[in-house]
């Protein structure tokens, strides 16, 4: 999308990558009532009948409460805040014409058809265009992702995000999350160089992770299909399915190329960014430009022991519990080897894949990141 400013001549490339699900994503979650909820529970409950000779069925019970509650308060929190002027795509589009119809003569807005559409478009607009081009994607981090896998290589191309997707990560690692919403703001930015994940040859900006929770995100996308399944039942079924089955996985883990750490562990987050999964902090070290990946590896644990991991994982605190201390490694490296016998769920900025091995290394300052301007004298201009 190429655009050429009216004073300066310079020409200004913006796309706006719009995912049509990103708009549903809201309506969804809004649509998770409180008898809807009490309804599910007592469907888990009724499941939970059928495997009571298994002690630790209570304890799965509360995780699966306790989880469900604070993702409907997150989710309602969020929504309110962030959606409540997001009514459908047309009425965004109408608004980014509002805003760039003054400022700019030429731009494009690209509505994506499909997995990769993102990355393939993109792609074509570096190889043809010239000049300053900047990308701005329109939906969660998996969209950033594609627009990303799009630039790569491109010395005159910078990216951003408008985070209005069904999971915003990426954004929270910067000050002012909120201005990431107003694209008046993103006009006026700054660009900072940001380091990417070399995941068995994509990239990834935010995080890589294996394990149980992303094998939780693997059952959610399938209980997704299931009549009458919301996004928030999907989440609690998927839970509740992933802890009553094999809860850890056998790795081999390299770890820059001298040292090799093996056995049995619940998940493993390889990270970039500090958060992942709509809010779980599991790198709370990690910084987007340092030049390093956290590994941060959680290894086999009781049912009892995950109820109190769950809620210091989340909340960025796990590394200073004493008790969990020896059933944590975290570690700052360069490159990252993963192994096992059997393939297993690979969840790269929230986007699904499987394999039997996994090569991650560090692209240092990889791409220019555009931060949104701070100080406009406007009220946030929410599109």
């Amino acid at each position: 999308m190429k655009i050429r400013k009216k004073k300066k001549g310079s020409t200004f490339v913006t796309v706006v990558v719009v995912m049509a699900i990103i708009f549903t994503t809201g309506t969804t979650i809004l649509a998770v009532t409180a008898n809807d909820y009490k309804m599910r529970i007592n469907q888990s409950k009724k499941l939970q009948n059928l495997y009571e000779a298994d002690s630790g069925l209570d304890v799965v019970e509360n995780i699966i409460i306790k989880t469900s509650q604070e993702a409907i308060k997150y989710a309602d929190k969020e929504v309110k805040k962030k959606f409540t002027e997001l009514d459908d795509k047309d009425r965004s589009k109408d608004k980014i014409n509002e805003i760039f119809k003054d400022l700019y003569d030429e731009y494009r807005i690209y509505i994506t058809k499909g997995k990769n559409d993102a990355t393939n478009y993109v792609k074509n607009i570096c190889e043809s265009e010239e000049g300053n081009l900047r990308f701005y994607a329109c939906g969660g981090d998996g969209t950033l992702n594609e627009v990303i896998n799009g630039i790569i290589g491109y010395e005159n191309a910078s990216v951003s995000v408008i985070p209005y997707g069904t999971g915003n990560d990426f954004v929270k690692n910067f000050e002012s999350e909120i201005n990431f919403y107003d694209i008046t703001r993103h006009i006026k930015s700054e660009t900072q160089e940001v380091d990417l994940l070399n995941v068995n040859g994509l990239y990834s900006v935010n995080l890589c992770n294996i394990g149980f929770d992303a094998k939780v995100a693997e059952n959610m996308v399938k209980f997704k299909k299931f009549p009458f399944v919301n996004g928030q039942g999907a989440y609690t079924l998927s839970i509740f399915y992933s802890l009553i089955h094999k809860m850890y996985n056998t790795f081999d883990i390299m770890i820059d190329n001298n040292e090799l750490i093996h056995g049995d562990f619940l998940l493993c987050a390889i990270a970039n960014g500090k958060s992942y999964g709509g809010g779980y902090i599991g790198a709370p070290l990690a910084e987007v430009n340092d030049g390093f990946i956290d590994l941060c590896i959680i290894k086999k644990v009781s049912r009892v022991k995950l109820v109190k991991l769950i809620k210091l994982y989340k909340e960025g605190k796990h590394l200073e519990s004493d008790e969990l201390r020896d059933y944590i490694i975290y570690k700052k490296c360069k490159s990252i080897n993963v192994r096992s016998k059997e393939k297993f769920t690979i969840c790269v900025d929230g986007e699904i894949f499987i394999h039997d091995n996994l090569s991650i290394s560090l692209e240092n300052k990889a791409i220019k990141f555009l931060i949104p301007h701070k100080e406009i004298d406007e009220e946030i201009n929410l599109i």
